[in-house]
């Protein structure tokens, strides 16, 4: 067991410790929920505030939101280590690229 807990110590455990895996086949891809659930991409977040922010009705606090960044930790890891995490999640990555940038799975909810 790795007791530090950063980026590096979980790549070098080489598995989905944290679970995302389960988390995604059995909420997000999940059809038969029982309740609605906004998905939405972290990186495409800022062009479609407007939508998430009416969705969970703070449309007026849009100005309080800052323009968007580049995440400070896309250089944080080498590239050897970015492919070892990549094979980490690898059987998640091609059903994630097919959702689109923001859904709410609406029919799962009725």
């Amino acid at each position: 067991m790795v007791k530090e807990k950063n980026i590096r110590s979980y790549i070098s455990i080489r598995k989905d410790t944290f679970q995302l895996f389960n988390h995604f086949n059995n909420v997000i891809l999940n059809e038969h929920l029982g309740y609605e659930l906004m998905f939405v991409n972290f990186e495409e977040i800022s062009s479609n505030l407007d939508i998430v922010l009416e969705y969970i009705g703070c449309k007026k606090h849009k100005k309080k939101f800052p323009s968007y960044k580049k995440r400070k930790g896309d250089d944080l890891l080498s590239e050897n280590e970015d492919e070892k995490l990549k094979l980490i999640y690898e059987e998640m990555n091609e059903p994630l690229k097919k959702l689109p940038s923001i859904y709410i799975n609406e029919d799962s909810f009725n």
